[in-house]
């Protein structure tokens, strides 16, 4: 739009017009950016939540590596055979 708005001779133009002409230009080029804005805020809303799922799951393995030893002591034979072969 901005394109078009630089080829047009503005002589012809009263200068209310003119005016009135180019704050339509700025506010639609301002609705124009609005979609982008909007997309680059779900873009660090997802990376922010990856980054805190990826920071949690981090030591997981050890975390989960204790609860089975847990739970094999809890647990009866029977349960801890079939929890071991799950695991394993």
């Amino acid at each position: 739009m901005s394109f078009l708005y630089g080829l047009f001779d503005w002589k012809l133009v009263s200068p209310e017009r003119h005016l009135q002409l180019l704050r339509a230009t700025e506010a639609q080029a301002k609705l124009a950016d609005l979609p982008y804005q909007d997309i680059q805020q779900r873009y660090r809303a997802m990376r922010r939540a990856l980054f805190i799922f990826l920071n949690t799951c981090v030591g997981i393995d050890v975390l989960l590596e204790w609860y089975m030893d847990v739970a094999l002591h809890v647990l009866d034979d029977e349960s801890a055979l079939a929890l071991a072969a799950l695991l394993d």
